[in-house]
């Protein structure tokens, strides 16, 4: 199950500050690290979409459980 949730952060948005931040350090960026942004983001919004679902869960539960009472 996926849930789409709206973002106000893009993925390319995301990526280029890491790249940044990668070239402020002095690395040299290419594909690889381009690469290892991308993954970086991925799973970082993979986590938030995961908190989101599990808190909505919550938040269900507390009212079902506060109307019942």
């Amino acid at each position: 199950m996926k849930n789409e949730l709206p973002t106000t952060r893009t993925p390319e948005k995301d990526k280029g500050n890491i790249l940044k931040m990668m070239g402020v350090m002095g690395v040299v960026v290419g594909p690889k690290e381009e690469e290892y942004a991308v993954q970086r983001d991925d799973s970082r919004i993979k986590q938030a979409e995961i908190r989101h679902a599990a808190s909505s869960k919550e938040g269900r539960t507390a009212r079902r459980q506060a109307l019942a009472s």
